[in-house]
């Protein structure tokens, strides 16, 4: 076909539409990649969050289960656990300074029920006696 006239007008015209609005196809592909590992991402994260959680709910049974060993008695609360005392005093009996948190960053709970002791964590909603609670 001879170029000039009007089949360089249309064609211009089409090259101008495309041009503009190449953007929003790159746009719109970005945003897809990044729902798609957005969404891998996040479900990886919960699961590291789980995984951490219920780790931690074992050390702190095995630190309670080693507290009545060596003291006769269930600690009081979990911060029993970290208490260093004086030279007498066999603790503490974590690695830590502090009580650590579940993978939310929420705080443990012990409830002792006659001689057995479940360490609780609130889970996913921060909530304590919910459906999402993780106990051991």
């Amino acid at each position: 076909m001879p170029k000039g006239g009007r089949y360089e007008a249309e064609h211009s015209g089409i090259k101008q539409w495309i041009h503009s609005h190449c953007w929003l196809l790159v746009v719109a592909i970005i945003g897809i990649l990044a729902t798609i590992v957005g969404a891998s991402t996040y479900g990886h994260i919960e699961k590291t969050r789980r995984q951490t959680t219920w780790t931690q709910i074992g050390n702190l049974k095995v630190a309670i289960s080693q507290f009545e060993m060596d003291v006769g008695r269930f600690p009081k609360d979990l911060q029993e656990l970290v208490y260093e005392g004086d030279e007498s005093w066999p603790g503490p009996f974590l690695d830590s300074d502090t009580v650590p948190t579940d993978g939310w960053g929420g705080t443990f709970v012990m409830e002792k029920t006659g001689k057995r002791i479940k360490v609780r964590s609130p889970g996913p909603d921060g909530k304590l006696q919910t459906e999402d609670d993780l106990w051991k």
